[in-house]
């Protein structure tokens, strides 16, 4: 008969097989995928294949904010007047916007006020 070490699902396969010996339920699955024309029917076949042979993913809430996350502050020093616009970037004068001196600009900044430019 069948030995006591064999699991129960082991148990059952085996008694199947006696009866149909080439019989195993996932294979007998995958042949309905692959013979039916119902869709529904054939995404269901997979489904339960797919369990046998990937993980299962499970979601994972993900948030931008950490307690224990620092803030950076960025420290400009330095004379900012002196550097030229880039090349090939018209002035902004020339779009008629006021274009205030770096250290005003910084100033207004710490002050906290919103005018910039």
């Amino acid at each position: 008969m069948l030995s006591k070490t064999l699991k129960q699902g082991d148990k059952v396969l085996a008694l199947l097989q006696e009866q149909f010996p080439s019989y195993h339920p996932l294979i007998g699955v995958a042949k309905i995928a692959h013979s039916t024309d119902d869709e529904r029917l054939e995404f269901d076949c997979h489904k339960v294949l797919s369990e046998f042979v990937e993980p299962k993913l499970k979601s994972v809430e993900v948030s931008q904010h950490r307690p224990g996350d620092e803030e950076l502050k960025v420290i400009f020093e330095g004379d900012f007047e002196e550097i030229p616009p880039a090349p090939d970037t018209p002035a902004l004068e020339s779009q008629g916007q006021e274009v205030l001196p770096v250290d005003e600009v910084l100033m207004n900044l710490e002050l906290g006020e919103a005018k910039v430019g």
